[in-house]
């Protein structure tokens, strides 16, 4: 184990403090994400799941992952746990996290794959573009929001990560988790399952599962 592996380690309690309390931050001053969702109160996230999550992430990272990408995995899976809990508490995924995201995702690419750097590009225009349209078309139809403006950046950072050739597998995953979610937590109860569900979270789980471990076969 190297000293950047240790020193991802030793970071990790400090990264998983440091996430709660930023997305409780960002929680407690962000507008409410949906029309109709009470945002008065924000649910602060628990320290008791930030902190797992960051140790797990740099754990993933570092004895999963090449030692090359073992410091970049960690910077999008902690990036990742805290756009996961704000969009829990407040159903809205801030700028200030998945425009970075998107940004380091294609530095990280230009550095250390520059062959690759085209398919991120045209998957983070084609993640946004995805998300947009479907959000649009939604609304049209139902008459109200759907799919937000965050979901679709979030989509695009995805695409700068994991190209365009991973897209269709971070959807697929998301949208799967989506489903067993409502199907075990509102245990068929149709009113239950017409209320906002916030998307970000299995976007987040999607997007980590592809980047480390690889795209959904045929996907």
């Amino acid at each position: 184990m190297t000293l950047q592996d240790l020193a991802l380690l030793g970071l990790a309690p400090l990264i998983g403090v440091l996430s709660r309390w930023g997305a409780g931050r960002l929680a407690a001053i962000l507008p409410c994400g949906i029309d109709g969702v009470d945002g008065d109160v924000p649910q602060a996230p628990s320290l008791t799941l930030a902190l797992p999550l960051a140790v797990g992430v740099a754990v993933w990272s570092v004895c999963a992952l090449p030692e090359e990408r073992a410091a970049a995995g960690c910077l999008l899976g902690w990036t990742l746990v805290v756009l996961a809990m704000v969009d829990g508490c407040r159903f809205i995924l801030p700028d200030a996290l998945t425009l970075p995201l998107l940004g380091a995702g294609l530095l990280i690419t230009a550095v250390a794959e520059p062959d690759r750097l085209s398919a991120g590009a045209a998957g983070a225009a084609a993640g946004y573009a995805a998300l947009r349209l479907l959000g649009e078309g939604y609304r049209r139809l139902r008459g109200r929001e759907g799919l937000g403006q965050g979901d679709a950046k979030l989509l695009a950072a995805a695409g700068a990560w994991v190209g365009w050739e991973g897209l269709g597998s971070v959807v697929l995953i998301a949208s799967a988790l989506g489903l067993l979610w409502v199907l075990a937590a509102r245990n068929g109860d149709l009113a239950a399952a017409d209320r906002p569900l916030p998307f970000g979270p299995f976007l987040c789980l999607g997007i980590w599962s592809v980047w480390t471990v690889g795209t959904l076969h045929g996907a």
